[in-house]
């Protein structure tokens, strides 16, 4: 049985849409914070929203964020118990579905829960939008899973094929799923706050919390704690820095299952923990360089909220990366895999503060370029034109 979390008015002249995720809000992921900023964006061109979730915890934000929020059964994974899968819930949809249909389904995840949403909306005949947000090539190396790679792959790209389109936030993802035998795949790319994120934001009282002063350098890395994150070349470039700079200080602000390893192994590290809108931004704007050693992204917020922020940035050239770095111009863009070429380009750029710095004011200037609003208008394009012709097809079945 479902439980309503949030019950909003809801704005019937619009277009309906019902949203199929395992992760909303509260979680703290790319995700989640992505879709939170698309389901607001959508909601101001006049879209009525439902959320229909098996997050790992209850939204109790009484903001206006969807119409309807509503909690599904699910199951923690064992061995990344952030996660949770939701369960088949064909049935359950079937009944609230039919007594309101909506005219799109938005699939954000691709477990039973996800299954059971694209059946049921091809019973009731709604477009079905799917977005692919985890590389899931990656984690199964990660996480000791390669003899599944295969069969994950299979299976994903049967999901997919059976939507009416699967977005993904990159050009090159797109060439690359169209390669595996994906059908319909189309850009949607990301955007960010700079109003949130700003370089006004910089606090010396925090810079201090930290250990160090207005002239000394501070590094910071923001995301999970976890294995995907190849948070190990992190430390190693870190190490790296300190041989060059002994008074620099590594921020790391996140939390996850590898913390406390990384806490008992590197004492001298400043662990912030989650952080959130205003003090997440303050994070981002009191550090000095933006490291991401990471290999799993199908895009990367992060990098592009540390642009905003005015940090120069050493990360792998790929995902949102290719798509927003020139390389020594706002950013070092590292080729992907060269580990040793990322630790060379982190020790490199701190030896010129004059060079961080225009790195980072061109990181600004291209961040300011990346509106919220125009990929609001893109995905209104994407809707309007599925559900209309859903409508047409409609009629004329009907005329027949």
């Amino acid at each position: 049985m479902y439980e309503t979390v949030l019950d909003l008015p809801i704005n019937s002249g619009a277009y309906k849409i019902a949203v199929v995720t395992e992760t909303w809000l509260p979680d703290i992921n790319g995700v989640a914070l992505t879709l939170a900023n698309m389901v607001r964006g959508m909601k101001q061109k006049g879209y009525a929203i439902d959320v229909y979730y098996s997050s790992t915890k209850h939204n109790e934000n009484t903001d206006l964020i969807a119409d309807h929020e509503f909690l599904l059964p699910g199951f923690k994974l064992p061995f990344y118990k952030e996660v949770k899968v939701g369960l088949p819930a064909k049935h359950t949809l079937k009944k609230m579905w039919g007594e309101n249909l909506p005219d799109v389904v938005l699939v954000v995840t691709e477990g039973p829960l996800g299954t059971s949403a694209i059946k049921v909306a091809h019973k009731f005949g709604i477009p079905v939008v799917s977005e692919f947000h985890t590389n899931f090539d990656q984690y199964c190396r990660y996480y000791h899973l390669g003899f599944l790679l295969g069969l994950t792959r299979r299976y994903l790209r049967r999901f997919h094929n059976k939507t009416d389109i699967t977005l993904v936030p990159t050009r090159v993802l797109q060439d690359e799923l169209h390669s595996q035998g994906y059908d319909n795949v189309g850009v949607l790319s990301r955007g960010v706050d700079t109003e949130l994120f700003h370089p006004s934001r910089r606090d010396n009282a925090l810079r201090k919390s930290w250990g160090i002063n207005e002239d000394d350098l501070a590094v910071i890395f923001v995301g999970r704690l976890a294995a995907e994150k190849n948070l190990p070349l992190a430390v190693k470039a870190f190490q790296a820095i300190k041989t060059r700079d002994p008074k620099a200080r590594f921020i790391l602000v996140g939390d996850g299952p590898m913390r406390q390893t990384l806490e008992i192994e590197n004492p001298d590290f400043i662990f912030c923990g989650v952080k959130k809108k205003e003090a997440l931004a303050r994070h981002y704007a009191s550090a000095d360089l933006f490291i991401s050693p990471s290999m799993s992204e199908t895009f990367g917020n992060t990098l592009i909220e540390a642009m905003a922020s005015n940090l120069p940035s050493v990360s792998f050239n790929y995902a949102a990366t290719q798509e927003n770095i020139t390389h020594g111009v706002n950013g070092i863009a590292v080729p992907f895999g060269d580990n040793e070429g990322f630790i060379q380009a982190v020790v490199e750029i701190i030896t010129s503060k004059s060079y961080m710095k225009k790195l980072g004011m061109q990181a600004r200037e291209k961040a300011e370029e990346l509106s919220w609003n125009s990929i609001y208008d893109k995905f209104d394009v994407i809707l309007s034109e599925l559900i209309e012709e859903e409508i047409e097809c409609d009629q004329l079945f009907r005329t027949t």
